[in-house]
């Protein structure tokens, strides 16, 4: 009998028991050993303990130490014997993490959406194809890839909000609406209903939409309430951006004073040279709320998903049982995962820079615009009353 045809060690085939019962922490324990070679374990079985080891991180909800083992599998090409297979749990991965980490197996993973194996979630890889490649800006790509999803599927009217945000975000008006109407005519599902007619609301200068965009989430009602107001403007092509900053404004008694606070605020990242330094200052005043940091937020929004997500992670890390944290994997995964913040956190802090410069241009074009522009009613600027 070959080394190939070898069964599976008898550790590995504990480890396929304890996933098989959701015990994932004494799964990861042996396919580790497996992994490590600790066993006499065929090359095949040993690739198939790396994708069980990604598998188990992501059912403990680890899911960044995940994407570094299904990385393994990646690296090591069409040749390793669960490459295609990992395709649907880069889907899983994309779900929840933000998918800048997740990007780049993605794309090198998309052609094997039409292998058997991934038949039933090809449509899913070609709409998350659409939302990597628009996120680049490159929209020929986008549109090759949302033609290989079917009409009648839910990806398909994803798809086409995807498009319509993307369109409104460029203030292509006309084009945002189309796409905003075929995905509320589509099988859109209802967590996204919201958002799509809030594009519509935005794109077709539509107060009906808007409104039902309200009513379905919401969270919605402050950037509703910009864009019904400010719309128009010299600052409409940015008004998503600057919400946080337009409704406060057309809510103050001192208007003036709004902007020169945000200024203010943003004057001392622009001239802060260190990453880490930043970083911290924006950290800082996130969490006290304060209005740079929501703008940077919204600018940066992947960055700042990437830091909460590895946090979240670190925290349920640290929930886990204390042997098992104690292991070799254990303080692997633990130096994977503060690996991925400290990197995340230094590239926020490089970003926020150049974003604050950015923002600051934006402030001084909303400075000359609002001359022209009344602020709030009271009405709008009214607390949402919770029933």
């Amino acid at each position: 009998m070959s080394a190939q045809q070898k069964p599976p060690s008898r550790t590995l085939e504990r480890a396929v028991k304890w996933y098989s019962k959701a015990d994932y922490l004494s799964s990861t324990i042996e396919l580790r050993k497996v992994i490590d070679k600790e066993t006499a374990d065929s090359p095949q079985n040993v690739e198939r303990a790396q994708f069980f080891m990604g598998k188990a991180l992501h059912r403990l909800g680890l899911h960044s130490a995940a994407d570094a083992a299904f990385g393994q599998v990646v690296a090591a090409g069409a040749k390793h014997r669960y490459y295609a297979a990992t395709l649907k749990w880069y889907l899983a991965l994309a779900r929840v993490l933000p998918m800048a980490e997740v990007r780049s197996e993605i794309l090198k993973l998309a052609p094997r959406a039409a292998d058997p194996i991934n038949t039933d979630v090809s449509d899913e890889v070609h709409f998350t194809l659409v939302r990597l490649h628009l996120d680049r800006g490159q929209r020929s790509k986008a549109r090759a890839a949302f033609a290989r999803i079917d009409n009648a599927s839910a990806e398909a009217a994803r798809a086409q909000l995807a498009f319509a945000i993307d369109h409104n975000r460029a203030g292509r008006w006309k084009k945002a609406a189309t796409m905003a109407r075929a995905a509320l005519a589509g099988a859109l599902p209802a967590s996204d209903r919201a958002r799509a007619q809030f594009e519509l609301g935005r794109a077709a200068d539509d107060d009906a939409a808007l409104d039902a965009a309200v009513k379905g989430d919401p969270s919605l009602r402050g950037r509703a309430i910009v864009e019904r107001h400010f719309r128009k403007t010299a600052i409409d092509r940015h008004s998503a951006r600057l919400a946080p900053l337009l409704y406060r404004w057309g809510c103050a008694a001192d208007r003036p004073a709004v902007l020169a606070k945000a200024l203010d605020e943003l004057e001392p990242l622009i001239t802060r040279r260190d990453s880490a330094d930043r970083f911290e200052w924006v950290r800082r005043r996130r969490s006290r709320g304060m209005l740079a940091a929501k703008l940077l937020e919204l600018r940066l929004a992947q960055d700042f998903a990437m830091v909460d997500s590895l946090t979240r992670q670190l925290a349920l890390y640290d929930s886990l049982d204390g042997p098992w944290r104690s292991t070799a994997l254990g303080s692997d995964t633990q130096q994977e995962l503060e690996l991925r913040k400290a990197l995340a956190e230094a590239d926020l802090g490089k970003r926020a820079g150049s974003a604050s410069a950015a923002i600051k241009r934006e402030l001084a074009l909303f400075r000359r615009a609002s001359r022209r522009i009344k602020p709030l009613s009271p009405t709008d600027c009214a607390p949402v009353v919770k029933p």
